[in-house]
Parts: C-alpha cells; sequence; structure tokens
C-alpha cells in the first residue's frame, strides 16, 4: 500500500525539494521532552535543536519466501551541546538574605501556591550573571529553601545582595542532550518519532512521520552524543500460551475444527485407523474423583455423544493419514461433564474434560499385509482383493499374510481376530465346504506359536455363495475364561497383539472341478484395554500423570472475537493471536485494511489445525502462521500493520490513490457468444467507457465471488460485437481458481496507485536475477503432524517441475523440503506449493534503483511498480514476447510483461533506494 501522504506535503513534491528530518523524543510522562533536527527550525512553535551531525538511514524490507519482515533500527549522531544560552524568565522569587559566593542554600521569599517550593528539585534558575541547578527544594516557615549547584553551565559563582531577583530557565531547554540518559525525567525505552519537513514547512501537520521507535541505549564522548532507537517490535519479549496451572501445565492454544470416533449405544464398533479422526493434545493435568482431567483451551459444556478425550494408540498398525485414535472409554459414552479451578495465579478459570481413571477403551486395529499371491493388495495394505480362476483337483487354499500388526498400549482384557470379507462372488463345482485356518506368531523369531489352527468349517449351502459372515476367533483372554482356548493358551502367548497372522482360506470340492473366486479380505483384531491401576509401576496420582501426561481431544479450536464460527485460516489465527496478546498494540481500530481481503482469499486455500501446549515465542509462532498461511505481517513505521500477500492483489472497486483496485471498464464478448472456459487464451472486450485495454495489462473477471486476474496481449483479430480482441495468460498467482465465464461478464482492470517508471524518475538501475541454487524444481510437503509425536508428519505430497529444471540445466532437483505444521488435510499443503513455486522456479528478476523523482516518495515495500519500456534505457535482459498468434505491434522493449512487488526500501534525506522482485 502506497505511503498517504499529507496533502500539503503531498503538492510540495517537486521536482527540486528541500528536506529534512525532524526528531521528537518522549519522555515518562508521554510528552515530548526534546526535539531534534537537521537544521535549526521552528514547527507547530516549537523548536527543533539543529544538533543531528549524521544523516539517518531508514530501511525496511519483506521477504516474500520465508515470509518476514523487519524494520531497521536508526542512528542518530548529535552534537553534545546544542545551545549556548538559556531562555530566562523572571521567577517572581528573590532573594531573602546575602548569597556569599560558596554558600550553596539560598532563602527565597515564598509567593502564592505555598507552602511547596515555587521551584522545584531540576530546575535551572539564574541570579545576575551565576547560573544555579537547584538539587533539592523545601519549605522552612514562610521561606522556600534550595540547595543548589554554584557556577552551573560555566559560569562563575559570586556573591548576591538580598533581595535579588531569581530568574529560571524554560522548562524544556537543556544545554547539552547528557539529560537524555540521567536525568529527573527519563527517555530510556521511550517513543522516538522522527518525520520529514519539505521546504521549511511551519506546521507539523504537513510533515509525513515516516519513522516511530524506542529510545533503546545513550553514548557518549567528549563532543558527541549517539542516540540508538530500535524499531517499535511489539512481539518483543512476549511468550504464549500464558495460563498455567498449579502443576506447571499450560493450557492449550488449538484452532480448527476436529473430529472424534462416534460413541454410540455401543462401547466397541470404531475402527482405529481411519483418517477421519483429528485430535489435538490435551495436557492431563490432575487426578480428581477417580477422573483423569486434561485440560481444555476454553469453556464448552456441551454433552456430546461423540466424546472429547481419546488415546493415541501410536504403536498399532497405521495407515496414511491416520492418528490412531481410540475413544477414553470408562463410561459408555464419555460424557463426562466440564470441571473447572483456578490457574495458578489465582484468578484465571481453567477448564478440563475428563476421563475414568483406568481409561478403559475399545479398538478395531487394522493390519497391513503385502504377501499375497492370488489378486491385489490395497494401496493401505489392509485389504486383500481375491481374484483367482481355473480348474484344480478336489481343493485349493489361497494363503494371506498380515504382518504389520503393532501392539496395543497397556495390556489388552480380551482380544479377537476378526476376517471381515466384502465383495463375495465365489462359483465351485461341487462346492463341498471352505474353512479358514490361521498361523499365530507371537514373537520377533519367525516361528509360529500356533500352527494350522482351524477357526471355522462351513458348508456353502450351493456352488455359488456371495457372501461369507464375519468369522471370529478369541486370541486374549483370562487363562481361566470358559472360552480360551490354544491360542489364548499358547505359552508364546505374549498378552498383547501377535507380531504375524497368517490366513488360509482352503475351499473344497469333489473331484476336479473349475472355480471362480473372488473376495475382499480385511482382518482386523478387537480389543478392550485399560490401565493395570494395581501395577506397581502405576500406584500413585503422579505415577498415573507421568505414565499418561497427555489425553487426545477432539474440541473445536478457538473463535474469532466477535464471530460465531470455529477459527480455521491462518490469516484468523494471526489475527486471534495478535489482538490476545498484543491487545494494546493490535486492535480493532488499527486491524489492517487488507485483513477482509486476505481472509476472503483464504477461504480458497484450505483449513488449518494447530495447537500450542508448551511456551514459545509468541513472533516465532506469528511467523510460522504467516509462512503457511502465505502472507506476511509487515509492522509499519507509524506503529500501524499491513497484510502483504503475493497471492492476493485486490478486490476492492472504490477508487484509490494508495492502493490497487478494480475499475469496470467493459464486458466480454466471444466468436460464438457463448462465453469462455478455464482453458481458453483468445477473447474480445465490449468497452463501457473511455477506459482501454493495452499489452501487458492486468484485468479481473469474477464468477460466483471466486476472482480471476488475467495478463492481456492485445490481438489484430475481430470478434463480432467487441471494440477489442486480447490473449491471455491465464491464472495469474493473485487467482483464486482457473474458472469460465459467460457472454457479457463485466471485464476490470487493475489500476495500480504509482505511474510507470522511466530514466527521469529513477537512477542506478540495476538487474539481477534469483540465483540459481535459490531455484525450486521439486517440493517435498510434509503435513498431518503427529499429535502423539510432534516431531512426526504422516502423510506427504510431492511436486515436481521437471520442465524448469531441464531448460535452466539444473542438475540437481533442488529440493525444499518443509514440515506443514498447519495443515491435516492436504489442501494448504497444495496452495502452499502455489504459492511458493511460482516465486521459485525460475531465474525471476530482481531489480534495484534510487529514486530521484519526488512524484515516487509514496512508495513502500509490498507496492507493485512497473516500468515504461520506451523511456528505459536498461533492458530486461532478453525477454521474449508471448507466444500468441495475430498479436498487434508489441513496444519494442518488453518492460510491460513484467509486474515487481517493492521488498526493501532504504530512505535517508533526498533519497529512497528501492528493490523490487518479479511476481506477475
Amino acid at each position: 500500500m502506497a505511503l498517504s501522504l499529507p496533502s500539503n506535503y503531498s503538492s510540495a513534491l517537486g521536482q527540486s525539494i528541500k528536506e529534512h528530518y525532524l526528531v521528537e523524543i518522549y519522555d515518562d510522562t508521554g510528552n515530548v521532552g526534546q526535539r531534534l533536527s537537521t537544521h535549526q527550525t521552528t514547527v507547530s512553535s516549537n523548536d527543533y535543536m539543529g544538533a543531528i551531525s549524521n544523516i539517518p538511514q531508514i530501511r525496511e524490507s519483506i521477504d516474500l519466501i520465508s515470509s518476514k519482515a523487519s524494520l531497521s533500527n536508526i542512528s542518530i549522531s548529535c552534537a553534545k551541546k546544542i545551545r549556548e544560552d538559556y531562555n530566562f524568565t523572571d521567577s517572581t522569587q528573590n532573594t531573602m538574605f546575602l548569597l556569599n559566593d560558596t554558600n550553596n542554600s539560598l532563602s527565597a521569599a515564598a509567593v502564592s501556591g505555598g507552602p511547596a517550593p515555587y521551584l522545584s528539585q531540576g530546575k535551572i534558575i539564574k541570579i545576575d550573571n551565576e547560573i544555579m541547578l537547584i538539587e533539592s527544594a523545601t519549605t522552612a516557615g514562610s521561606a522556600d529553601v534550595y540547595t543548589v549547584v554554584r557556577g552551573y553551565a560555566n559560569t562563575t559563582a559570586a556573591s548576591h545582595a538580598s533581595s535579588s531577583n531569581i530568574f529560571v530557565a524554560a522548562e524544556q531547554e537543556k544545554s547539552t542532550l547528557d539529560h537524555l540518559l540521567l536525568d529527573t525525567r527519563t527517555y530510556l525505552n521511550r517513543e522516538v518519532r522522527v518525520y520529514s519537513q519539505l521546504n521549511d514547512v511551519s506546521s507539523l501537520s504537513d510533515c509525513l512521520l515516516i519513522f516511530k521507535g524506542v529510545l533503546r541505549a545513550v553514548q557518549s564522548t567528549e563532543n558527541k552524543i549517539t542516540l540508538q532507537v530500535g524499531s517499535k517490535g511489539p512481539f518483543e519479549n512476549i511468550k504464549i500460551p500464558k495460563v498455567q496451572t498449579e502443576n506447571g501445565n499450560f493450557v492449550p492454544i488449538v484452532f480448527g475444527d476436529y473430529n472424534g470416533h462416534t460413541f454410540g449405544s455401543s462401547f466397541l464398533g470404531v475402527k482405529t485407523q481411519t483418517n477421519t479422526v483429528r485430535a489435538h493434545p490435551a495436557p492431563v493435568d490432575k487426578i480428581k474423583g477417580g477422573r483423569v482431567l486434561a485440560l481444555s483451551h476454553e469453556s464448552n459444556t456441551s454433552s456430546v455423544n461423540n466424546g472429547f478425550l481419546h488415546v493415541a494408540e501410536d504403536s498399532l498398525f497405521r495407515t496414511t493419514g491416520s492418528e490412531n485414535m481410540s475413544k477414553a472409554g470408562g463410561t459408555l459414552l464419555n460424557n463426562e461433564s466440564q470441571q473447572s479451578y483456578k490457574a495458578l495465579d489465582g484468578t484465571t478459570d481453567v477448564f478440563t474434560r475428563s476421563a475414568q481413571i483406568d481409561l478403559r477403551r475399545s479398538v478395531f486395529s487394522l493390519m497391513g499385509g503385502e504377501s499375497f499371491s492370488f489378486g491385489t493388495v490395497s494401496s493401505d495394505k489392509t485389504t486383500h482383493s481375491t481374484d483367482h480362476s481355473g480348474s484344480a483337483n478336489n481343493n485349493i487354499t489361497i494363503t494371506h499374510t498380515f504382518d504389520e500388526i503393532g501392539s496395543l498400549k497397556g495390556t489388552p482384557e480380551s482380544a479377537s481376530l476378526v476376517l471381515d470379507f466384502s465383495n463375495v462372488n465365489i462359483t465351485i463345482g461341487s462346492f463341498a465346504s471352505y474353512q479358514a485356518i490361521v498361523d499365530i506368531y507371537w514373537g520377533a523369531d519367525n516361528t509360529a506359536g500356533v500352527t494350522n489352527y482351524q477357526i471355522v468349517n462351513r458348508n456353502p449351502g450351493g456352488n455359488s455363495i456371495t457372501s461369507i459372515a464375519d468369522i471370529t476367533e478369541d486370541i486374549i483372554l483370562p487363562s481361566t475364561h470358559p472360552e480360551a482356548n490354544s491360542i489364548t493358551a499358547d505359552g508364546d502367548n505374549s498378552g498383547n497383539f501377535p507380531q504375524k497372522i497368517v490366513v488360509k482360506m482352503t475351499f473344497n470340492w469333489a473331484n476336479t472341478q473349475s472355480f471362480d473366486i473372488n473376495y475382499d479380505l480385511q482382518p482386523y483384531i478387537s480389543a478392550t484395554t485399560q490401565l493395570d491401576l494395581s501395577s506397581s509401576e502405576v500406584q500413585s496420582s503422579a505415577e498415573i500423570i507421568n505414565n499418561i501426561d497427555k489425553l487426545y481431544s477432539v474440541q473445536d479450536g478457538h473463535t474469532l472475537s466477535g464471530a460465531s464460527s470455529v477459527i480455521k485460516k491462518p490469516v484468523d489465527a494471526h489475527r486471534y493471536l495478535c489482538e490476545t496478546f498484543m491487545p494494546t498494540e493490535f486492535t480493532s481500530s488499527n486491524r489492517p485494511a487488507s485483513f477482509t481481503s486476505l481472509q476472503t482469499k483464504q477461504g480458497y486455500l484450505g483449513d488449518m489445525h494447530y495447537y500450542i501446549n508448551s511456551q514459545k515465542d509468541l513472533e516465532k509462532v506469528l511467523e510460522e502462521i504467516q509462512h503457511f498461511g502465505m502472507f506476511v505481517l509487515r509492522s509499519k513505521y507509524d506503529g500501524n500493520f499491513e497484510y502483504i500477500s503475493a497471492s492476493e492483489l485486490t478486490r476492492s472497486t472504490t477508487v484509490s490513490t494508495s492502493s490497487p483496485y478494480l475499475k469496470n471498464i467493459g464486458t466480454l464478448q466471444t466468436s460464438g457468444g457463448s462465453g469462455i472456459v478455464a482453458s481458453t487464451t483468445y477473447t474480445g472486450i465490449d468497452y463501457t467507457g473511455s477506459d482501454t485495454l493495452s499489452h501487458g495489462d492486468i484485468i479481473c473477471m469474477i464468477n460466483s465471488n471466486a476472482h480471476e486476474f488475467i495478463k492481456v496481449y492485445m490481438n489484430t483479430a475481430d470478434i463480432s460485437g467487441a471494440d477489442a480482441t486480447f490473449n491471455m495468460e491465464r491464472d495469474l498467482l493473485p487467482s483464486d481458481a482457473n474458472l469460465g465465464f459467460s457472454e457479457n461478464t463485466v471485464i476490470y482492470k487493475v489500476i495500480f496507485p504509482h505511474n510507470k517508471l522511466t530514466d527521469n524518475d529513477i537512477t542506478n538501475l540495476q538487474l539481477s536475477h534469483l540465483s540459481l541454487d535459490k531455484i525450486n524444481t521439486k517440493f517435498k510437503i510434509n503435513y498431518h503432524k503427529d499429535p502423539a509425536n510432534i516431531n512426526k508428519y504422516l502423510e506427504l505430497k510431492e511436486f515436481d517441475n521437471s520442465t524448469n529444471r531441464t531448460k535452466y540445466n539444473i542438475s540437481t532437483e533442488n529440493v525444499k523440503e518443509v514440515k506443514n505444521a498447519l495443515d491435516v488435510l492436504g489442501t494448504l499443503s497444495t496452495s502452499y506449493y502455489n504459492h511458493y513455486s511460482p516465486l521459485t522456479n525460475s531465474p525471476k528478476m530482481q531489480i534495484s534503483f534510487e529514486i530521484v523523482n519526488p512524484e515516487f516518495y509514496g512508495i513502500e515495500v509490498g507496492d507493485i511498480i512497473r516500468f515504461d519500456g520506451n523511456n528505459t534505457t536498461i533492458k530486461p535482459f532478453g525477454a521474449l514476447p508471448p507466444d500468441f498468434d495475430n498479436l498487434s505491434t508489441l513496444p519494442k522493449e518488453s518492460w510491460y510483461r513484467f509486474y515487481f512487488i517493492v521488498t526493501s526500501t532504504s530512505k535517508t534525506i533526498g533519497k529512497i533506494s528501492v528493490s523490487a522482485y518479479e511476481i506477475y
């Protein structure tokens, strides 16, 4: 967003200007305690001492790839002595007695307003030709008594007669800048403002605020004072979360919507390996009343049938995307009511959800196996699809090996093997029977503990069957259980799940027969388990908490102030954190104007799931959300904020001199009158006003609120009803989608706040490009962080741009590998690639220059700029014209093809240095 300049400041920007800097330093009263300048001046009736001896540089930058912004510190060097004389006025007090040249105590006749001393500590006074500094002031009867430093400010102590007039220096006047460090007023860590003054204007409202910071340090030499002014970092020294329990746990911060297993009328019935369950860690804080209490991020009094709390079965076999959560039971429906107590501060309420202390739960755990000969194995290895036909004598056996099973957390109370069949279609001549036989391997030595154990022997009742009822057999039971069998009683039985299970399906018939056997087999283990509270390792509440330091909640995350829906978008989470933990700096009144537009854009990018359970630096958290949310928060020079994203251009149709906007210039016209589809690259426009299009302009069309931005190149062909035709470079980076548009769709032209730059506006133009080692031709994006293991990601997306790798002869893949902590569903990771790949997949142009035309002093980071190729001597390398047929006459140079985003500025008196990066 271009700078909004005061009107008189803007009108003063001509080809020749005189510029100075004004500096205001605030003290602990919140008032300006010292005014300095690069020349002696009076502005708004205040004197600015011309003591500044250097020319401060104010540098600001954004990094589109790391999604960070920075505003530099500045150093101001000043002459230590800022004035030769003080401006004294009569204090109306007079000395009461003769004052000799050595006495440091003087008495003055009290004036109205007593009994307190009229002149206070720190005042500078003058009697005759001697200047004194008041060190202390007291009242004694009808007199004010002052202890003073004699011969102050290089004057000479002398005797003064009784009834001598006492004069006092103006309040703010100091002869040197030493007082900025040690004085009755304090200036360190107080606000400093820097203004640009043009042509000696006399009103501060006509000056431009260009920097707001904090006085960090004062350095002094014999003749010079140096002020180190830091940018005002609103995120400094803030750690989150803040609310802590008496047991040292932090109340989590949670964003996103979460799903749990359904707690129905049965305690059993949910498969653990499912990618529909999404949970976040909930720290276990205490044991109370036979229940485990896990912290909630906020109050939720609902009694929900799907329950909140789960246990991570992270040692079980896992399918892609599965968090392996089992429902934390104890009570059948897990409808434990919310409990609350006070936080460590004794004031804040802490909310919890609870589960029974034994964490009794059930699991249906799938198994994985790739060893199978007569069909195919599903990609997740859980399902064997049998497709086997032919002829044989008497029988055939089909063997299924499942050797990825894992183990259950805790010791199972009971477990059963279930063979689940579907898509059954079996035809066999003289079909007599079928058996299910298993081998069970308990240990890792690849030796079966139980072999050829027949679970079932069934008569098919005919030559064809289209279903096989589930086949179930107990594999873990107490030894005294009446259903105990040779599997449960096997001496090698580990008491937990087997290491391997081999299922042999045998089909029997008489003589030689033809067979056609088709079925899907997905076996699983059904088990129940709970904590063994009699164990010597789990005896006290403290030991239980150490053993289960966290459970996993599916309670939805925070909501945004003033909204009812759960926070799902990165920019909403970012705003929530800023408004919650920086309530003074980041408020609804200074919320970035670009927030609403970016919020709309993120509706097309995907939902986030993010949680914080331990303290982190707020700044680091915000930067992570910015990077994977594909935007930058700019903390501006004036203390305000701005959101910047290469993926968001504008959605506004309001005319603006500081931001891009959309201007209605006509309607879509096509040769067939039926509109265009997403792949169309040629069309026409019927102008409805005086605005027209030229090579390189960007237009926007809207379909159901989705915006597509398109770069146009004018064409010589005709379309009936069209005033002009053009070719299109579709789906630019800011587009919501590549869309189709109907006939007469409104065409908007993007109007940018800055004119095209020419040689008359800039100097020292330099061109470079993104270095080869920074060109990314492959992305590996790890996403879906495992709630039970913060260092593990459950899913991976890969994107490859081999075309550019070949084009630029890059021998390595130049892989960018990231861990996307915000994404669970995968959509945000796809959007991440679509955002960052266009910025780094080729040698993008990088430019730098210095502005000499004050008309462009409003340029700041994040602005989009272009160049006038007809009036720019340096050419954009060997940029080729667009590859379209029938193009109208192209400009001699190719600057019209390029748009740049300003990535850094360095401002000093009379000059602005700019760096920019090719973006469209």
